[in-house]
């Protein structure tokens, strides 16, 4: 180990005129020291092992390159200042371990806001781009970017930092963990695709999250005040040239996230802040914006002041938290559910307040009595057991789950008989009852497992299963993954994982797959044993009689508006009764529930055909009156969609 010096009078060590001179002539375990302010005229090479000490000199990064390139290995990077040029950056890494301290990345002066060239480019991703390399970390502590940036490692930890800056483009962080505390973050992206652990974090504005969060004590503010003109100008030009901006300013987004946000402050627009911002081009400004149909989110303990929120699609928790936002929202893809609280959500017409339990709402479901009454066992062992543990765990005892216990489970049946919707009342409930630290349910296929290349299934089933953590795992018609057939060793390589997954994390996942009964039984019958004894829990659904479709058929025309008299209502049901054996007879996948939904389908888009011939006498209607008339459907509506039917059965199953 040696010590290399750049500039300055030394007695000691070697001494080089140039940073690219000292990392050619360094090696593993070396240490750099700064005596000057220095500007490479190329990329310093920094070898794998050496430490990089700056002094809080200036480096000066040289145009339309890089400042320094890390290509493998441990780095440590301490008290150094960069100054950016136009088209350039501070640092390039890949295949590394990276640590810095006391490192601040500026722009120069005349560096404009259409600067696309991220001057921290950590690109962490397999040569297919789809994953992140496992092993890769980077640690920053007491650093101030105030840039646009790319992180993409296994593991990013910050703390005590700044990033990003509303004159500058948007800095991303992208990990399978990111361990954020207490950080200052501006026109960023955060997405942990496993975790995104953040404690005593600030949002200046315009940050999103994505991925699974555990998010405590974030405060959100946003003040132009602080801004002369020229920065007030160039935050316009960023805001028009930005395109993860386009949808307007907001102190926090929430995108594709799963997770809980706990004691969230968002922090009310100063007046001058509100002037300013009526000023610029973009007017449109939220506290709070949520999006992404995978978007399962709580917020709990928290306070959200009066002022604009809007609510694209997802699923929102409200749990000890006083809601004072006027939301602009979509009713059809958001869902909110009311744990103690207050919003304006609640009160809506549309978004009605969500306050029945899981239990609750699997009773009001139509049939499945034994289904009903065995899931109620499940659940209530599986909250008993996690009371015992936890007791155990106040004694100091240590606990011993009962031999042969397991939460996993199998929902077995024919197609259309609700076993998906079960088995997310099922998350829910567990949720409910303490057992799950998440009301999480992911919903997946044998093809999120199972991949197209040698050595990619393993990683891509993991990335699947790490999504479930602290939730339940659904595997719809899990005999895809069968390792008897064509894709024998891929699908082995896949269960093997699923089994290593499920027994690491015992206490964060729930497993239920589902299928067709004897496809199933064939499944874990020729499959692998560590699968077969770690699913003791048979769940069998049954087809629903008759009389239970026609009691689901009414319900989906209530839930449509649908208007109708007591003549339709019997070619209703006599439609159900004709055509639902017709629909269990062709293909395995037509009958139940799923036939229901075909038939009410058929029976509006005829209603619509037959209102589409008379438009112009509608639309000369009354309010009242048009609406009726747009809502009603008819014998012969019933009678057309019968005939659609019959012949699509007829046909799939060979007949005139």
């Amino acid at each position: 180990m040696s010590t290399i010096h750049v500039g300055g009078v030394v007695l000691f060590g070697k001494k080089c005129k140039t940073l690219e001179e000292a990392c050619r002539v360094a090696f593993t375990g070396d240490e750099i020291v700064l005596h000057k302010n220095v500007s490479p005229q190329q990329a310093a090479m920094v070898p794998s092992g050496v430490i990089i000490r700056g002094n809080n000199h200036t480096i000066t990064t040289p145009r339309k390159k890089y400042a320094m390139i890390i290509e493998s290995g441990k780095v440590e990077l301490e008290d150094i200042k960069f100054q950016v040029s136009k088209q350039s950056g501070a640092i390039k890494a890949s295949d590394t371990s990276l640590t810095m301290s006391n490192v601040s990345i500026q722009y120069m002066w005349r560096v404009g806001t259409r600067e696309k060239f991220s001057t921290l480019w950590i690109d962490e991703f397999t040569e297919d781009g789809k994953s992140i390399k496992q092993g890769t970390t980077v640690n920053i502590e007491n650093c101030n970017f105030q840039t646009g940036i790319h992180v993409a490692a296994e593991q990013v930890k910050i703390s005590n930092s700044f990033f990003g800056n509303l004159t500058s483009p948007t800095a991303g962080i992208r990990a399978i963990q990111i361990i954020s505390h207490d950080n200052r973050y501006t026109n960023a992206l955060l997405n942990g695709e496993r975790i995104l652990k953040s404690d005593d974090d600030t949002s200046e504005g315009n940050v999103s999250i994505f991925g699974n969060v555990d998010v405590n004590n974030l405060t959100a503010k946003f003040n132009l005040a602080e801004m002369n003109s020229k920065q007030l100008k160039k935050y316009d030009e960023v805001r028009n040239n930005d395109t993860a901006l386009s949808s307007g300013t907001a102190l926090l987004r929430i995108q594709g996230a799963t997770g809980s946000i706990k004691n969230l402050r968002l922090l009310k627009l100063s007046p001058e802040t509100k002037e300013l911002m009526n000023s610029l081009v973009d007017k449109d400004f939220n506290m709070l914006e949520i999006m992404g149909d995978k978007t399962s989110i709580s917020i709990v303990e928290s306070q959200l002041p009066e002022g604009q929120a809007i609510f694209h699609s997802g699923n929102l928790i409200l749990e000890n938290t006083e809601d004072h936002l006027s939301w602009r929202y979509n009713p059809k893809k958001t869902t909110v559910a009311n744990r103690n609280s207050t919003s304006n959500l609640f009160n809506s017409n549309e978004q009605k307040q969500e306050t029945e339990t899981a239990l609750e709402k699997m009773d009001k479901l139509i049939g499945q009595d034994g289904v009903k009454k065995r899931l109620r066992e499940i659940i209530n062992a599986a909250k008993m057991n996690n009371i015992r543990k936890i007791n155990a765990q106040r004694n100091g005892q240590e606990y011993k789950q009962p031999k042969g216990f397991s939460n996993h489970m199998v929902f077995s049946g024919p197609a259309g008989t609700g076993k998906t919707t079960f088995a997310r009342l099922v998350a829910q409930a567990l949720y409910e009852g303490g057992v799950l630290k998440e009301n999480k349910f992911i919903e997946t296929g044998a093809e999120d497992f199972v991949a197209e290349f040698v050595g990619q299934t393993r990683p891509k089933a993991r990335e699947t299963i790490q999504k479930a953590l602290d939730g339940v795992l659904f595997i719809d018609e899990a005999y895809g993954l069968d390792e008897t057939g064509q894709n024998s060793s891929f699908n082995h390589e896949a269960v093997d994982t699923l089994i290593k997954e499920m027994e690491n994390n015992r206490d964060r996942l729930i497993v239920i797959m589902a299928g067709y009964t004897t496809d199933m039984r064939n499944f874990f019958a020729h499959g692998n044993e560590g699968l077969q004894s770690r699913f003791n829990t048979w769940v069998e659904f049954d087809t629903y009689s008759t009389e239970e479709l026609n009691e689901i058929m009414e319900l989906q025309m209530a839930n449509s508006h649908v208007l109708y008299d007591e003549n339709t209502r019997k070619a209703l049901r006599q439609g159900v009764k004709a055509l639902s054996q017709e629909a269990n007879g062709n293909g395995r996948s037509n009958g139940n529930g799923r036939f229901v939904r075909n038939y009410v389908q058929k029976v509006l888009e005829s209603r619509d055909s037959r209102l589409a011939t008379n438009v112009d006498q509608i639309q000369n209607m009354g309010p009242d009156e048009q609406q009726t008339v747009l809502n009603t459907v008819i014998v012969p509506d019933v009678q057309a969609a019968y005939d659609s039917l019959h012949k699509q059965y007829q046909l799939f199953q060979g007949g005139n």
